[in-house]
């Protein structure tokens, strides 16, 4: 955190808990927009009230602190040397020399320390308690510290915080008032958070410059994905010098590149010189509707001004790729292009192709960008943790027939979902808004689209006829019934399929056979299911290539 910004954060901490009794009430919604430490942020509900707790657990510690401490000795007595000369030092800054302000700028962990270190000072119930719960307290200081600081949260944090909250009632509540005034605000109007202001709370200084936006995970944290992280992470710190993460649409490709930028920018041996981050996203996903984003970017040229921009680097048409190749030829840079199958075209991959330097790009796409990238393919989520966060986020949106509903329903309607991040959360929310969950999951149009539309519209004439086909006479097939099936030989039908498993709508596989073993092709199940309600097959089309396959057999 940077020198200026304690007092104004402080304020800003007391205020937001002063409006306990003040903010107006706002409709229930998944996102409010705000911002955090000058780059945009999405603020949702989760992380605004994990924001308002810790904000009166960092308050009514101090309090504790002043109040059980100050009032018999002086503060040289009270902090070690080291941290009473860190929060003068940062009282100072603010133009403060009094001893009775330092308790205003103690950090979370150094008021649990210094309350530990002086549990013979304190009220007996308080100490007791202190020692007691110190290790539950520690565990609040990291979510603290992403909540403040602009960090992905965690897929434990909120049930920690709110482990700790409800261990406050009874005995233990006079020693934090402001918490449990919070909490139980919450409990009559979950929706006030969404008048607190987390605009001018300060982000920590990080030791390397990055644009990085916060995830749209946060209601449930970052969950699983534990190996597809530790090997996304290695392939970054390889020598490929572009990396591209290719999966169907909703599978997490964005919350994946995101979870890994974050590591590599808190990991201290990483020698990245700075992070940026563009994204071509154009739309958004309602319940019923695919939304437009205003000013998204169009082309690649515009997604390559965006990175210049981040690097301080002239935008002009006639300079600008040349002067972001040169940025990271030049220095060891990780550029994240975000949503890269909307904008990509040769000048994109002209484009990468010159900044294969000293610096890694990595992408997100529903489609492989060819043989210069490493492909990183992403699949959908265990059936363990897909249940999981069916159940989690069914729990923050409260929906209890969802979340309080036996594993083998919630496995169904994962299944249902083809274990789809993405198909998930947007059930969660049809449920939400009055949708039975069967309806949700047998129409889901919607998303299907969203996922799908801007993918299969650049499929070719070819390409087409060989999925259409593939929809008539479903199953996995040799690439002689393909062929057959579908009026294609030779380069074209290759071709054709090549392109199909480059934008995952067809998958490749050994089948046994009595010779020993074949490549099989297969529609993927997402693709299948948009297929069959834009794009379907007539019944007669359908009829002739199933009795053309009886033939052959």
């Amino acid at each position: 955190m940077g020198q200026s910004d304690r007092k104004p954060e402080l304020s800003l901490l007391i205020d937001s808990i002063e409006l306990l009794c003040l903010v107006p009430t706002k409709p229930l919604c998944s996102q409010h927009e705000t911002t955090l430490g000058g780059v945009g942020m999405s603020s949702n509900l989760v992380r605004l009230t994990l924001y308002g707790l810790i904000v009166a657990v960092d308050i009514d510690l101090r309090t504790l602190v002043k109040e059980q401490l100050g009032d018999t000795r002086g503060v040289v007595d009270i902090f070690v040397p080291e941290l009473l000369a860190k929060i003068r030092d940062r009282a100072a800054r603010d133009g403060l020399i009094e001893d009775a302000d330092v308790y205003d700028y103690l950090d979370f962990p150094d008021a649990i320390q210094t309350l530990r270190r002086h549990k013979e000072a304190l009220d007996t119930s308080m100490a007791r308690f202190i020692e007691k719960n110190s290790t539950e307290l520690e565990r609040l200081t990291p979510i603290r510290n992403r909540v403040m600081h602009g960090r992905p949260l965690q897929f434990t944090d909120y049930a920690t915080v709110d482990s700790f909250v409800q261990k406050l009632r009874g005995r233990s509540s006079r020693w934090f008032p402001r918490v449990l005034e919070f909490e139980n605000r919450i409990r009559d109007n979950p929706n006030f958070v969404y008048s607190l202001d987390l605009s001018r709370v300060g982000s920590q200084s990080d030791r390397i410059p990055h644009n990085l936006p916060l995830p749209d995970y946060d209601e449930t944290g970052f969950l699983g994905r534990e190996k597809e992280t530790a090997e996304l992470l290695a392939a970054c710190r390889s020598n490929w010098p572009v990396v591209t993460v290719v999966g169907e649409g909703g599978f997490g490709k964005t919350a994946l590149a995101l979870k890994v930028a974050y590591e590599l920018l808190d990991d201290e041996t990483s020698d990245f010189e700075a992070i940026v981050w563009a994204t071509a996203k154009r739309t958004v996903l309602t319940l019923d509707d695919i939304q437009t984003i205003d000013g998204a970017i169009q082309d690649s040229l515009s997604l390559i001004k965006s990175a210049a921009i981040q690097l301080g680097a002239r935008t002009d048409e006639d300079a600008v790729m040349d002067e972001v190749a040169d940025y990271l030829n030049s220095f060891k840079i990780l550029l994240i292009l975000d949503n890269l199958e909307t904008v990509l075209d040769p000048l994109l991959t002209k484009f990468i192709r010159r900044s294969s330097g000293k610096s890694k790009i990595l992408a997100t796409s529903r489609v492989g960008i060819g043989e210069m990238s490493y492909p990183f393919r992403l699949s959908g989520l265990s059936p363990a943790e897909a249940v999981q966060l069916l159940r989690a986020t069914a729990r923050v949106r409260r929906i209890p027939d969802i979340y309080k509903a036996k594993s083998e329903v919630l496995r169904g309607y994962v299944t249902g979902m083809k274990l789809n991040p993405g198909f998930i959360k947007w059930f969660v929310s049809c449920v939400q808004c009055g949708r039975q969950p069967d309806v949700a999951i047998t129409n889901p149009k919607t998303f299907l689209d969203f996922c799908l539309s801007n993918v299969y519209e650049h499929v070719s004439t070819a390409g087409k006829h060989i999925c259409k086909a593939m929809i008539a006479v479903p199953g996995r097939h040799p690439l002689a019934m393909i062929s057959y099936l579908s009026g294609l030989n030779g380069d074209e039908l290759q071709q054709a399929l090549a392109a199909l498993q480059s934008a995952n709508l067809v998958s490749m596989s050994s089948a046994l056979t009595e010779a020993g073993s074949e490549t099989v092709y297969e529609l993927n199940e997402l693709p299948r299911l948009y297929i069959l309600k834009n794009h379907a097959p007539s019944g007669n089309y359908a009829l002739e290539l199933a009795v053309a396959k009886c033939a052959t057999v």
